[in-house]
């Protein structure tokens, strides 16, 4: 036999004042709930971020009465380019950026002292070595535009092609042909510009090197 459907006499659920006050209740406690695993703060962009904007250093945590919440990460950052909040900007980089301008305005025992004072400010920083050695060269104080490079390379990333160019470009100057073709074979490994081949093909000339400097050349 077939199976028999629920019978119309069956109780439907009764709806009480009680019964709704309760259902009431449990949509705000589970209304609540998706509150609070909700973001404090959503993430805004850049051009949101305005006056009222509370900046925080990496792991620091307090009361913030309005505004946004902007979390500052110097890591892997470039000085120089732009930032949101003054706490991105790294010890030194102010003096660092006029130094830059002054060494493109030819202003250079400036931007040498620019660049000193960004160093004093932070003695570690990778990439202040590398524009004090632009600058001594610049200069015609190769011997200290050597240390200087040799001190930016051993603190960027090993394949920093504007400093071993420099670097190869300041000892080929000075005549060091095999140290500075050894720099600017590094150089064109990181990344082969003209300027590297060009440079290159004349270190490889000096050394007497003809046929690799043709093909450099040719390249």
């Amino acid at each position: 036999s077939s199976s028999s459907s629920p019978s119309s006499s069956s109780s439907s659920p009764s709806f009480s004042p009680s019964t709704s006050a309760a259902a009431a209740a449990a949509t705000e406690t589970t209304s609540s709930e998706n509150e609070a695993t909700k973001p404090l703060v959503p993430p805004a962009p850049r051009e949101l971020l305005d006056l009222d904007t509370v900046a925080l250093k990496p792991l620091q945590a307090q009361d913030f009465p309005r505004g946004l919440l902007l979390v500052v990460v110097r890591e892997g950052r470039t000085p120089g380019t732009a930032v949101v909040h003054d706490l991105e900007l790294e010890d030194g980089e102010i003096l660092y950026n006029r130094g830059l301008v002054l060494l493109i305005l030819g202003r250079l025992e400036e931007a040498g002292q620019d660049l000193e004072g960004a160093l004093r400010a932070n003695p570690h920083h990778a990439h202040y070595p590398f524009y004090k050695a632009v600058v001594s060269a610049q200069r015609g104080d190769f011997a200290s535009a050597v240390e200087w490079d040799h001190l930016a390379l051993s603190r960027l990333p090993k394949d920093y092609a504007p400093a071993l160019t420099h670097l190869g470009l300041v000892l080929l100057f000075t005549r060091q042909y095999s140290e500075a073709c050894h720099w600017l074979d590094r150089a064109y490994s990181a990344q082969a510009t003209w300027a590297v081949m060009e440079a290159r093909g004349r270190v490889l000339q000096d050394l007497d090197r003809h046929h690799e400097a043709l093909a450099a050349l040719n390249e």
